[in-house]
């Protein structure tokens, strides 16, 4: 990884980064929220006074405020489109869901993209504890009594519920064939089906997971506190490798290529090879990592408690610090006992 540019900062970062296609959107401490070019971390645009948490995509801008208001900004000058009330309250940043905004807390509610109109919410119950996640018609949330729910994307109606022994603080992710895959902070990693919620598989780990799984191919990647990334088998839960980390995970494991990129404190990015958990390359950034690392496009973006954004270049294939062109064999894990069956 080499960095293609650092941006100052006037205050530290505040909340996960987003973007969209040109831009990477910052909020800071101060209540400041700044665009800048993905390319070379110029600064677009500044706004300030709009303490929140951001997310964007190709549809939408949002800043989302602690006490449930709303913001729509055009991402070309940061000028407010719209402002609702979700009436929902809470610290987790705002999910651009297509033609909808997503607002988990205290509550939870669904916004139209264009207007800021609530098209549904609910209260009552246990807050949410973790972002929203969609596929298809369903959405997911965890929530602080350790219930993973799963709602009707378009009403917001309850279909089924998953209990866990604590509050879920990591998104579920779901694969094409509509399981979940879900990491808890009661040391477990846990397979369920999309249509019911029924457990497929589990397996224990070592610690809390508290950032979600990664898919890729026929495994799921999970990054636990007790500093071991795990490569387990999606289809029936073995696992395949397993690799120590120098410190907790900071965020979820990234693939990339043939490699899985693992963010740790307090400042280290290293690369895992996918198939062997063998280890390639990796990078310590100037300052501590203030940010979960965004991944877009073969750079990662990451903000710095040093007051600034940071933009790396990942290595290809052969270069140093890069994957392999093709993995090297290495010696098979030690036997792990059987996943616990439902």
């Amino acid at each position: 990884m080499t960095t293609l540019w650092t941006a100052a900062l006037e205050d530290l970062v505040e909340g996960p980064l987003a973007a969209d296609e040109k831009r990477i959107f910052v909020t800071t401490r101060d209540g400041t929220v700044l665009a800048l070019d993905r390319d070379t971390g110029a600064p677009a645009w500044k706004v300030s006074g709009l303490a929140g948490l951001v997310a964007g995509g190709p549809t939408a801008l949002v800043l989302r405020q602690a006490d449930g208001t709303v913001l729509r900004l055009h991402p070309e000058s940061g000028s407010v489109l719209w402002r609702a009330n979700s009436a929902v309250s809470g610290g987790l940043a705002p999910v651009v869901d297509g033609d909808r905004i997503l607002v988990a807390g205290n509550g939870l509610a669904a916004l139209d993209a264009q207007t800021g109109a609530v098209l549904w919410s609910v209260g009552g119950g246990t807050a949410a504890s973790s972002l929203p996640e969609v596929f298809g018609a369903r959405l997911l949330v965890g929530e602080q009594d350790g219930t993973l729910r799963c709602r009707d994307r378009a009403t917001g109606v309850s279909l089924w519920t998953f209990r866990t022994a604590s509050t879920l603080l990591a998104p579920p992710r779901v694969a094409g064939d509509h399981r979940i895959f879900l990491g808890t902070t009661d040391r477990r990693v846990v397979a369920l089906s999309l249509e019911k919620g029924r457990l497929a598989w589990r397996w224990k780990v070592g610690a809390d997971v508290q950032s979600a799984p990664a898919l890729q191919g026929n495994l799921v990647l999970v990054a636990a506190f007790d500093a071991v990334l795990y490569a387990i088998n999606r289809s029936n839960g073995n696992l395949a490798w397993r690799a120590p980390l120098p410190s907790r995970p900071l965020s979820s494991p990234m693939p990339v290529g043939t490699a899985v990129l693992v963010a740790c404190h307090e400042n280290e990015i290293l690369g895992f090879d996918l198939k062997t958990g063998a280890r390639h390359g990796g990078l310590k950034t100037t300052a501590q990592i203030r940010t979960p690392p965004l991944l877009l496009d073969g750079r990662l973006y990451l903000g710095l408690r040093n007051r600034s954004v940071v933009a790396l270049k990942l290595a290809e294939p052969g270069e140093p610090g890069g994957p392999p062109p093709s993995p090297s064999p290495s010696p098979a894990p030690s036997p792990s006992p059987s996943p616990s069956k439902p």
